[in-house]
């Protein structure tokens, strides 16, 4: 809470500063100082979340995420029905609002649960002095690394418009490029992610009990295959289907062909994205967190550096080069680390291959049997479960029936 409300007084009081010199443009202003009340109840909201997860109690988590993009969803459509005159300064700042009202809304929910959590949990106090030790010991450097990222973020955020415009676009122009990639198709490729990442939060809180209690490396091991397939299956089915879909989903989403080119573009980009999810998760279950942060601020580095040298020569491209370049050397550090560790069972063909030709086959054959569909939901079931039955019958989905994780 403290924290929470430390920065938000942090940036109301420094919003005419960041609006006018760090962002260069005063329409800022009005959102930052919206923004500034609602990240208390963020910082109150992301620890109820971690609470959540470290109890094992993933449900009460997820589904207070539903209903918070519910909400921001919700009023959303009703703000951009209701004001559609409004100018955009205005459009925006209520839109911050909106936002800032769905994560308060969030917050007191996961309040509640965690109320409900407290009178059925046991009291224990005798390793309350050693936890507290660990606590610090593991959130410290988490949070310094965390501070750090950030920083190199907010600098690539600031950065790409700059280099937008020194590649020949104006001020109006490299915004709107900036805001296709980052608002639009990145957003149609992330929000698959959250079934994902419900399951990595299960997995770090799996993979930490049975790595504290001593059991052995073949569990271990096969805990972490299960996840590992479960992410490769997952990113490969989800990629194929966006890309396929990519036209369709630019305009019944943003009704913009732009939309739909760079979706299809940065479709591929899901694979790798999903499996550094879940390595990630892994790693910090292994308590391997120390050395994901190092890969997250080497990421967020090396995004500076291709930001400067990349898009002021190739424009949008050179962005989208930069994105291909920083997650596919962040997927390479973090599975590559948690290979050697464990050494999964994963093999090319169930991994790979067999997914790769079942998500060929069901795309290509709902594109010949399009003509009864009636919309695009229509066409990601149809898709989903026709790759679903193909796993299963290619036998790709036969290591979640082995609770060794072995084949046979």
């Amino acid at each position: 809470i403290r924290s929470g409300i430390l920065v938000g007084a942090v940036m109301l009081a420094f919003a005419p500063f960041l609006g006018n010199t760090v962002l260069g443009d005063a329409r800022a202003i009005a959102p930052l100082c919206a923004l500034a009340p609602a990240l208390p109840f963020i910082a109150i909201g992301n620890a109820f979340h971690g609470y959540f997860n470290g109890v094992k109690q993933i449900s009460k988590s997820a589904f207070t995420s539903l209903i918070e993009q519910a909400v921001r969803i919700l009023s959303t459509l009703f703000v951009l029905e209701a004001f559609r005159n409004a100018t955009t300064e205005a459009l925006c700042l209520i839109l911050v609002i909106c936002n800032a009202a769905s994560e308060a809304f969030s917050c007191v929910i996961l309040a509640l649960f965690y109320r409900l959590s407290l009178k059925k949990a046991p009291k224990q106090r005798k390793y309350r002095n050693y936890l507290k030790a660990r606590f610090i010991g593991i959130t410290v450097p988490i949070a310094v690394s965390s501070l750090v990222r950030s920083a190199l973020t907010t600098t690539e955020h600031l950065l790409i418009p700059i280099c937008l415009r020194k590649n020949g676009l104006d001020y109006e122009s490299s915004l709107a490029k900036y805001g296709i990639v980052s608002g639009m198709a990145l957003p149609v490729l992330l929000y698959p992610m959250a079934l994902l990442s419900s399951f990595a939060s299960i997995t770090i809180a799996e993979l930490s009990a049975r790595a504290s209690s001593g059991e052995c490396m073949s569990t271990i091991r096969a805990t972490v295959s299960r996840g590992l397939s479960f992410a490769l299956l997952y990113g490969i089915g989800c990629s194929a289907i966006i890309m396929y879909l990519s036209t369709p989903l630019g305009y019944a989403l943003y009704n913009s062909a732009e939309a739909g080119d760079l979706i299809r573009i940065l479709s591929p980009l899901i694979f790798f994205m999903y499996l550094d999810h879940i390595s990630d998760g892994m790693l910090k279950g292994l308590d391997k967190q120390n050395y994901v942060m190092k890969v997250n601020i080497l990421d967020a580095s090396l995004s500076v550096l291709f930001a400067i040298l990349l898009i002021p020569r190739f424009g949008i491209y050179g962005f989208i080069a930069s994105l291909y370049l920083c997650e596919c050397l962040n997927c390479f550090f973090s599975f590559g680390r948690l290979f050697i560790m464990i050494k999964p069972e994963l093999t090319l063909l169930h991994s790979l291959f067999l997914p790769l030709s079942a998500a060929i086959i069901s795309i290509k054959t709902v594109s010949v049997l399009s003509i009864p569909f009636g919309g695009i939901l229509a066409l990601i079931g149809a898709s989903a479960l026709l790759y679903i039955m193909l796993l299963k019958l290619t036998g790709a989905l036969c290591i979640f029936s082995h609770p060794s994780g072995a084949r046979t």
